[in-house]
């Protein structure tokens, strides 16, 4: 998991601010194929991503599955696998 630091703006004139730490949270990985097509679609619209990063933002047993989901993305015609990762 990532830890991201976050400045605390409430203590403005105080001494030194407080850093917080907050947890990147994952999505599960959706049980359901048509769930799943959805999940990475909904993933992959605003970003080109490749596999391993594209793993690293669900939880659970999904590594099995995913490489033929994205080829079968991409052979439908739904997603481009490029240089940098798939996109739609």
């Amino acid at each position: 998991q990532v830890e991201l630091a976050i400045q605390d703006d409430d203590q403005s004139d105080a001494e030194p601010t407080a850093i917080k730490a907050v947890k990147a949270t994952k999505t599960a990985w959706p049980k359901t194929l048509p769930d799943q097509v959805r999940a990475l679609l909904d993933l992959l619209k605003t970003q080109t991503l490749p596999a391993a990063q594209i793993l690293q933002n669900f939880s659970g047993n999904k590594a099995p599955k995913l490489g033929e989901l994205l080829q079968t993305l991409v052979d439908m015609g739904r997603l481009r696998d490029t240089k940098d990762g798939f996109l739609i």
